[in-house]
């Protein structure tokens, strides 16, 4: 059986001889068992130890060097073979050539470095377009309030409608691509983090969005929030987006409620943002964090169907990961991972 299979197979007795060779092991060492009758197994094996690629705690990746030097990539295992009694009688040492594992692993490497050459350059084309599309909307948005201002008196109620769409479309478009561009520098960069307290985070979050909490009479409550490893400015957009998202998707008439706590997992800090909101569907939860992953229409939701999409680029950008837990018309739990100061 030894005789017919495809990796190298070398027996050894107890005193480190060569005993049998398959002959996948011939064709490997280039030596047959006659060659190496009486020799040790480190007579037979030369090995270069030092090769480039890598090992583990099973393997020893080494390079076999042959009688006419050509050395061949292989991985080493050994094991001892014990008899009946117990007692040792020899072992088996197993090689395998990994020449074209490592060829494609060279291929992979080379493709993923061309790939990530390739989304850098769409980075950048993403952030230019977004930037020079800035200048032409605020001019749009520019003249179209001077429009209002100084001939809103010359035009029917159909022409006052037509600038005021205009002027809506326009900035619409521009929270898009200030959101785009956002997105875009934070995917585009590895934050600098360090020990911070949550609280205070989510407080600064809370102050940015006042006039939003104030008009909808939300209530929010902070919880056990412990310290975690982040960065603050991305964790502060994290949260705003969160609480933004629960002060919105809310029936008519009903007051936001909001509950933000965190709870220690080994060597995470699991975060939790519970509101009292419209739910979600559990088949429409996938989409959520996806780019324009927007479920309601504009008219009735606002917003650029960013928001979550940068929470998760966030999050993960942070090595945690973000999810949600909800049930139509019972509020949604919104979850995400960082790791604990």
């Amino acid at each position: 059986m030894l005789r017919s299979i495809d990796d190298a197979v070398i027996a050894l007795d107890v005193e480190g001889c060569v005993r049998y060779l398959n002959r996948a092991a011939e064709g490997l060492t280039g030596r047959t068992i006659e060659d190496v009758k009486g020799m040790t197994a480190e007579e037979v094996l030369r090995f270069r130890e030092q090769t480039g690629f890598a090992s583990s705690e099973m393997y020893t990746a080494k390079e076999l060097v042959r009688p006419d030097g050509r050395a061949i990539p292989v991985e080493e295992t050994r094991s001892d073979i014990i008899d009946d009694r117990g007692t040792m009688t020899g072992s088996l040492l197993v090689l395998r050539d990994v020449t074209e594992r490592l060829s494609h692993d060279q291929e992979r490497r080379e493709l993923l470095s061309r790939l990530e050459e390739s989304n850098a350059m769409l980075e950048r084309f993403a952030f230019s377009a977004a930037h020079d599309m800035k200048e032409p909307l605020r001019a749009i948005t520019g003249f179209g309030e001077l429009l209002r201002s100084h001939y809103a008196s010359d035009l029917d109620e159909e022409g006052q409608s037509y600038l005021s769409e205009m002027v809506s479309g326009a900035d619409r478009l521009s929270n898009l691509v200030s959101d785009l561009l956002m997105i875009s520098r934070i995917a585009g960069s590895s934050p600098e983090t360090s020990a911070v307290e949550l609280e205070p985070i989510v407080e600064a979050a809370m102050k940015d969005l006042g006039h939003s909490i104030n008009e909808n009479g939300a209530i929010i409550s902070l919880k056990d929030l412990p310290a975690a490893t982040g960065n603050p400015n991305q964790l502060s957009r994290l949260f705003q987006n969160l609480i933004s998202n629960a002060i919105k998707f809310q029936e008519n008439g009903e007051s936001p409620e909001i509950r933000i706590s965190a709870v220690r997992n080994g060597d995470s800090v699991i975060v939790t943002v519970r509101d009292n909101g419209i739910g979600i569907a559990e088949e429409d939860q996938g989409k959520l964090f996806e780019l324009f992953g927007r479920l309601h229409g504009v008219s009735k939701y606002p917003g650029t169907g960013l928001g979550l999409a940068m929470c998760k680029v966030i999050v993960e950008k942070h090595g945690g990961r973000i999810w949600v837990e909800s049930t139509p018309g019972e509020g949604s739990s919104f979850r995400f991972t960082l790791l604990a100061a």
